[in-house]
């Protein structure tokens, strides 16, 4: 899970942007949702209304940093959202890591971005950023969240798929997600930390939206 917020003044009430890149990754929320209005842009439909008393915009991004960026986007200049949340799966790097686990990301890079000689690997070009880094107070809200949910699991989630899947124990990380456009499925042929910091999971999105919000 990644969140970013696009000001300074946290205290700032106003809609928050969920998105996600794939369809699953929002049926529960829209299914949570009260929807008073529904929107259609660049092919995505955008849901507008209230998630437990908060404003919100829920969209399924579609997969792929350009399809993410430009939804965050539209977000921004169409809905005036301050705030976006990122949410869905991603492939864990870590040997630590197990199905049903939580990460939450306290930052981002573009694994795929490579612009030598021109400039750093990573580097966004014309920019001196490599990491995008998540805003710290809505991270440690989302390690709150994430906790009161494994808290009482078992109400939300059937012991039966729990066991399906393995999940008896799962855990909540923070740490750096890397984003590009293709899937990894072998972390031996690519390696993905960067200046010694461990990479935690890989997706497709994630860097994206946190550039558009930079």
């Amino acid at each position: 899970m990644k969140e970013k917020n696009t000001t300074n003044d946290s205290k700032k009430k106003s809609t928050i942007g969920i998105m996600g890149a794939m369809i699953e990754e929002v049926a529960l929320l829209k299914k949570a949702m009260t929807i008073t209005n529904t929107k259609k842009f660049g092919n995505r439909e955008y849901y507008c209304g209230q998630l437990y008393d908060t404003k919100i915009v829920l969209v399924f991004s579609r997969w792929g940093k350009v399809a993410a960026s430009s939804t965050a986007t539209t977000l921004i200049n169409i809905f005036g959202v301050n705030t976006v949340i990122f949410t869905g799966v991603a492939g864990a790097i870590q040997k630590k890591l197990n199905i049903g686990d939580i990460v939450i990301g306290s930052s981002s890079y573009q694994h795929d971005m490579d612009a030598r000689p021109f400039f750093q690997q990573f580097q966004i070009p014309l920019t001196n950023t490599i990491m995008f880094k998540s805003n710290s107070e809505l991270a440690e809200k989302a390690k709150k969240a994430a906790k009161k949910f494994f808290s009482n699991i078992t109400s939300d989630i059937k012991q039966t798929l729990l066991k399906k899947f393995s999940i008896f124990s799962p855990n909540i990380y923070d740490g750096i997600i890397a984003s590009g456009d293709q899937f990894v499925s072998d972390t031996t042929s690519k390696n993905l930390n960067i200046d010694g910091e461990e990479v935690l999971a890989v997706e497709m999105e994630g860097a994206a939206v946190a550039q558009v919000l930079r």
